[in-house]
Formats: C-alpha cells, structure tokens, sequence
C-alpha cells in the first residue's frame, strides 16, 4: 500500500506541475479585474487572497482591480483541487 501512496503522490505532483507552468505560460501578469461580488467571492475571499487590514468584500464598488494577476486565484484553486483528491485518497486506505 506504501509504494501505491508513493506513486499516487508523484503522480499528482506531476500533475500540478503541468497544470501550474500550464497556467503561468498563458498568463499575461497583469491585475485582475474582478467584474462582480459572484466573482469576487469566488476568485479573492474564496482563496483567502484579500488583505485582513481592509474589508473589500463590502461596499466595494465593480468592476474592482486586485493586486495579482488571474493566475493567483488558478493556482489556488488547483491547490485545493491536488489536496481534496490527496486527502481522499488516504481517507480511502
């Protein structure tokens, strides 16, 4: 069972890899614009990218800028992903 963890762990380091550089090479580095409170949520609180000294997720006004680019809140998000199928895979051991 060891050697199966190993290799479903290279497996998924591989995997983010691709999915990483695959983010980076199309990305443009330039702030993102963030066209909604939806969107907000989703791409910025969602990922804990907002800075705690402010409170931008009330009375901010839209379309609103944020200090990174769209690659951020892709990188969190496959993050998350690569870490639910991790920890789903050892729950099932």
């Amino acid at each position: 069972l060891g050697s199966k963890q190993g290799e479903y762990q290279k497996l998924l380091e591989a995997q983010i890899d691709k999915v990483v550089n695959r983010i980076l090479q199309t990305d443009r580095f330039d702030p993102l614009t963030v066209p909604t409170k939806e969107k907000f949520h989703a791409w910025v609180l969602d990922h804990g990218l907002e800075d705690p000294s402010t409170n931008h997720s009330s009375g901010v006004r839209f379309p609103f800028t944020v200090p990174f680019s769209s690659s951020v809140p892709l990188i969190c998000k496959a993050i998350t992903s690569l870490m639910e199928d991790y920890f789903s895979f050892k729950l099932a051991e």
